[in-house]
């Protein structure tokens, strides 16, 4: 037999009213009872129509939801499911509403983790400090910093050395961020607990700190930034195990970045050029489930350094709650999320800003004919150790004070300085 359930409620009930109209010229309140009970007859049908005639197609709601800040309780994580405070952007820009999900990526990532989008997106903090931007005036950079929790030392070197904006605050003023995950060890959580309360400059969100975790652990920084940090001008990321040439990033780089936005500047891969690596054995395995059919990456930043005018990490984050989760960190956190972005730019470092060597780099420092001609001329390089790092951030202060003609006090020289950020 037909099932008209879906139908023969509507009809009845426009019967039952063609009723009320010819009763409704003899007797008006006659005619209102009727109305009301062929109101409630015809609501009391509808409600017996399958639910199966009115089902959404399933079009990637869920993310839809994410990017407006609607979330599920199925959809959040049970780690993860308490925001620590408001944001201070409480409104969306027209601008961040027209980053809308790119659905071919869906069936191109095909996240197999048990979130399909990073969890740190509504996740909540274990530690932080809400003030470490606000605090300060005139912020020219963010450093943030993916460090291990295990690496003390690391981090200890970078506050020591060339996040340490006491050696160049005549140039520009910066803060650094480390961004940490959950660890189960309780004497190591203890350990970074009190770390973070004597330089209160650490980041720990609440899912576990583990390599294929990395995306979760940039998204949850992009969230912070967007929360946390308007006034800083520049966001500069990094790994523990760098040491940046912050002389050179504050004359020679960020010039050329003033009044630009949506700038991202990195070791630029090209679309097209990096292989998606399918050996099981490699610590980069990728498997077919994943890019199927395809053999190279879009394009995206290797993530050792990365530096952004600050305007589009909004934006970037943004996307992120619409990109579905891939491990593989440099290629979500700097090319899938920031594809969404419209307008945004890439630009490639030079060939001679980055020897990841760190003993080579530190080498050429050393060698008096090399580094006096500036062929140690390294906006980045690597550095596994504290003493190797104190040694290389050194070099590029002697070679900075020779840059300007001088071996005097830095803050003495102010008009040589000028020259130099002027030539």
């Amino acid at each position: 037999m037909e099932n008209r359930s879906g139908l023969a409620g509507p009809n009845l009930g426009f019967n039952v009213l063609k009723v009320y109209l010819r009763f409704s010229k003899r007797n008006a309140m006659t005619a209102f009872v009727i109305a009301i009970v062929s109101l409630m007859f015809i609501l009391n049908l509808t409600r017996q129509i399958p639910t199966t005639t009115i089902q959404w197609k399933k079009l990637g709601i869920q993310s839809i939801l994410t990017g407006l800040g609607v979330v599920t309780r199925s959809q959040t994580p049970n780690d993860a499911t308490t925001t620590v405070a408001p944001s201070t952007t409480t409104t969306l820009s027209l601008e961040l509403l027209a980053i809308t999900p790119e659905l071919k990526l869906d069936h191109l990532i095909n996240a197999s983790t048990g979130a399909k989008y990073p969890v740190t997106i509504n996740g909540k903090y274990t530690f932080e400090n809400p003030t470490l931007c606000s605090s300060v005036e005139n912020l020219s950079v963010l450093i943030i910093v993916h460090t291990a929790p295990n690496n003390f030392e690391s981090r200890l070197a970078i506050r020591r050395t060339w996040a340490n904006d006491t050696y160049y605050r005549h140039l520009g003023v910066s803060r650094v961020l480390f961004l940490l995950g959950r660890v189960e060890n309780a004497d190591l959580q203890g350990k970074m607990v009190a770390e973070f309360k004597e330089y209160r400059d650490m980041l720990q969100g609440n899912f576990r700190d583990a390599y294929r975790n990395l995306t979760h652990k940039g998204v949850m920084g992009y969230r912070w930034i967007t929360e946390r940090c308007r006034n800083a001008k520049f966001i500069l990321k990094t790994d523990d195990d760098i040491v940046v040439n912050m002389f050179k990033l504050f004359t020679r780089v960020l010039p050329n970045f003033q009044n630009k936005t949506k700038q991202i500047l990195c070791n630029h891969i090209y679309a097209d050029t990096m292989p998606i690596i399918r050996e099981k054995e490699s610590k980069w395995y990728v498997s077919e489930n994943h890019f199927r059919g395809k053999n190279v990456y879009p394009e995206y930043c290797s993530g050792f350094m990365v530096l952004f005018t600050n305007d589009v990490i909004p934006a970037i984050y943004r996307a992120a709650t619409m990109t579905p989760f891939f491990w593989v960190d440099d290629v979500y956190l700097y090319g899938l999320a920031p594809s969404h972005v419209p307008g945004i730019k890439y630009n490639d470092f030079r060939e001679t800003d980055h020897m990841l060597d760190g003993q080579k780099a530190l080498n050429c420092y050393r060698n008096v004919t090399e580094n006096i001609s500036n062929k140690c001329d390294y906006l980045v390089t690597g550095s596994r150790q504290l003493q190797e790092s104190e040694d290389t951030w050194l070099e590029m202060k002697k070679q900075f004070t020779h840059d300007l003609g001088t071996f005097s006090s830095l803050t003495q020289n102010t008009s040589a300085i000028s020259a130099y950020i002027d030539k």
